[in-house]
């Protein structure tokens, strides 16, 4: 970014952050630690920022555009108004292994051999990806290796991993309702 445009985006950000009323929150660059040394830089992108239980959370907006991250910023405090406490965000970095990891200390009772090929064919994906169309081609795949039940039962510890994170209030019902 150039200086004067630099200039002119930190006056933006200055009325944008004026509008905001006192404990709303606030926008601006963020210093990202980038190197192992501990030298710091600014980041590219602007962030908000703002408190959700007492804790400060700060969210990459993923543009440069203030008025863009103003309206994000509100969307993401009402979303914590009504009750939601795991942003989009947040949601879309939960990965298969650790909605496992939560299940299995609820759950305890499911043998490892039944995790082998959910492992092998989920194991690296984020809970937003596993979708009915990554569900029906793991049933396909699976369907060329067994006969009967057994792709039914191996299925069912994942709708349990999506309720759980429903409950938890970690996923949607949306995203929760694609593991189903």
């Amino acid at each position: 970014m150039d200086h004067a445009a630099a200039k002119a985006t930190q006056g933006q950000l200055e009325a944008v952050n004026a509008r905001l009323k006192r404990g709303q929150g606030w926008i601006s660059y963020r210093k990202i630690r980038l190197h192992a040394d501990g030298s710091k830089k600014e980041s590219s992108f602007l962030y908000y920022s703002f408190y959700r239980n007492g804790k400060q959370v700060f969210v990459n907006a993923k543009t440069n555009d203030p008025e863009e991250v103003y309206k994000q910023l509100l969307d993401a405090r009402g979303l914590v108004q009504r009750g939601r406490l795991v942003l989009p965000t947040e949601a879309a970095r939960i990965t298969y292994k650790q909605m496992k990891e939560a299940y299995l200390k609820v759950d305890v009772k499911h043998n490892q051999e039944k995790w082998a090929r959910p492992d092998e064919y989920f194991g690296n994906l984020r809970a937003v990806q596993i979708d009915a169309d990554a569900i029906v081609d793991y049933i396909e795949q699976r369907r060329e290796e067994v006969t009967g039940p057994t792709i039914r039962r191996e299925l069912v510890p994942l709708r349990g991993m999506f309720g759980l994170m429903r409950e938890f209030k970690k996923l949607s019902a949306r995203a929760a309702k694609a593991g189903s």
